[in-house]
């Protein structure tokens, strides 16, 4: 029974670490100073998995933030950021317009990556900034590992069993 609480401890361990994930990619730009801006932000994916996020423009007038494009690379991949905007309704009934820039559920090769975002703040007296997050997803099917280790660890389970029963 012992050897059968080891190999199960075991063999969740080895899977949850298979499984672990890099944690959210922020991205903040700052102030944003009057004129055109580019920013970039980098970040690694350890594993190849799915990715999913969005950033929003911030600003007190209307259409201060004003992005071009939004794209995510690694050098050999290209993916475009989809733009929408929305408003919202400010303290005394004033609205105010955003830009909201989607990265759909998209799998990530392992390696280097970069966000460009490309714009122009419009409005020197009104401070602008964009910010917003990509969160890695739980891979929804499990990797070639994973099955392989819960194998070994059933296999291991059953052979236990089957000692201790000639045993008694």
């Amino acid at each position: 029974m012992k050897t059968i609480k080891h190999i199960a401890l075991f063999s969740t361990l080895a899977v949850a670490a298979a499984s672990a994930s890099a944690g959210p990619v922020m991205i903040e730009s700052g102030n944003l100073k009057k004129g055109g801006f580019e920013k970039q932000f980098g970040f690694t994916v350890a594993v190849e998995q799915f990715y999913s996020g969005y950033f929003r423009t911030h600003s007190k007038q209307s259409h201060d933030v004003l992005i071009s494009s939004a794209v995510l690379t690694n050098g050999t991949e290209l993916i475009a950021l989809k733009k929408s905007v929305d408003e919202e309704e400010l303290a005394g009934g004033r609205k105010v317009s955003y830009e909201v820039w989607t990265l759909p559920q998209t799998r990530l090769s392992a390696g280097d990556w970069k966000l460009d975002v490309m714009g122009e703040d419009s409005n020197s007296k009104a401070i602008g900034s964009f910010a917003g997050s990509f969160l890695p997803l739980a891979n929804a099917v499990p990797e070639p590992q994973s099955f392989a280790l819960a194998g070994l660890a059933l296999a291991g389970a059953l052979i236990a069993h089957r000692r201790r029963r000639k045993q008694a």
